[in-house]
């Protein structure tokens, strides 16, 4: 595997830039960090919010929902209305993986910002890995000139644990260093997850007279870490990242998961975006399913891009390929990466939101 080089600034270095009031400008977010990409996405939200007038300073265009190089180069060229800035959010779009003419038309729109204008082109963890082939891409080197390019590396060990420090004394609990390493296993390190796995944890060390979280509150608030990475699994494919669910599924093959196992749970998560999707009722019957909260909100939301042709097809793709995987004599998690891909087109064709 290549390995990974540093390209653009650290998310250390963007604090900076912008404690220094440079806020102005196009940016890149990528990297595998999505909590810290969410604070500094807030940063500058707060920035549009503070004017008052924020439904005419803020847009949100999703390429994986359909939106258009015309639409975004329409928001860039749109200045901030009795505000300093104005803000353009863009997801669901990797520039490293456009063919030329679109590659042309992203380049084209993000040329020159007017002042006023930031734009910020999020990239999804896993979609941009930076080694050195990558990096001497001409489009890399373009992107580099025109925008800032911010490189959301996952958290250092010790910087974990002192951001850990912080989140605890947010939420008044403690917990000591055994208990904060298994977290840290069970989630990944994902900080978004645990961030939001702290606040029911205090909770429940409260409720029990005690401002201390054990290691037995984990396992009855927090998904081991096989459990969350069938979640990412999950994440990947109905939110149309093809590409980064044959990553995950190669890393769990690799840790000894079946692939008939791995189509059951994409048959089950389906299932509940369908109940998702149904109506008034989707959240009360989600909840019953015992979906933590930060699971269940997702769900709801994204369901809202899926429509009953939507299921009709994927439920036949899944019939498919669970009749091939019983009747053929191909590798059966070759079958499970062309349904994830399969699955993910037809996320991103149906208008399913991130």
């Amino acid at each position: 595997m290549a390995r990974e080089i540093t390209v653009g600034i650290t998310a250390d270095e963007l604090k900076k830039k912008l404690a220094a009031g440079s806020y102005g400008g196009g940016y890149l977010f990528f990297g595998d960090e999505e909590y810290i990409k969410d604070i500094y996405r807030d940063r500058f939200r707060q920035l549009v919010r503070s004017s008052g007038m924020e439904e005419l300073n803020f847009a949100s265009l999703n390429f994986a929902l359909g939106a258009t190089f015309e639409q975004l180069k329409d928001e860039i060229n749109t200045l901030p209305v009795m505000s300093e800035y104005r803000l353009v959010e863009v997801s669901g779009l990797n520039p490293l993986s456009l063919d030329k003419s679109d590659e042309k038309a992203f380049l084209d729109a993000v040329e020159q910002l007017p002042d006023g204008v930031i734009l910020v082109v999020r990239v999804a963890a896993g979609e941009i890995v930076m080694d050195k082939k990558t990096s001497e891409k001409k489009i890399v080197k373009t992107l580099a000139e025109r925008l800032t390019v911010v490189n959301f590396t996952k958290m250092p060990p010790a910087k974990l644990q002192k951001w850990l420090d912080s989140e605890l004394k947010a939420v008044g609990a403690a917990m000591n260093g055994q208990t904060r390493q298994k977290l840290c296993d069970m989630t990944l390190s994902d900080m978004l997850v645990i961030s939001d796995r702290l606040k029911v944890l205090a909770d429940y060390a409260r409720s029990q007279g005690r401002e201390e979280i054990i290691e037995s509150d984990l396992s009855l608030f927090v998904e081991s870490n096989r459990d969350y990475e069938f979640f990412l699994l999950s994440d990947a494919v109905f939110s149309g990242s093809g590409e980064t669910a044959i990553d995950i599924i190669a890393s769990l093959r690799n840790k000894g998961e079946e692939p008939v196992g791995l189509l059951a749970f994409l048959e089950r998560e389906l299932g509940s975006y369908q109940v998702a999707a149904s109506g008034v009722s989707a959240q009360g019957a989600l909840k019953a399913a015992g979906l933590p909260e930060w699971k269940l909100k997702k769900m709801l939301y994204r369901a809202r891009g899926f429509g009953k042709s939507f299921f009709i097809k994927a439920q036949q793709l899944c019939l498919d390929c669970d009749r091939r995987m019983k009747s053929e004599g191909q590798d059966n998690f070759v079958l499970l990466e062309t349904l994830s891909l399969q699955l993910a087109a037809l996320v991103r064709r149906a208008g399913a939101r991130r």
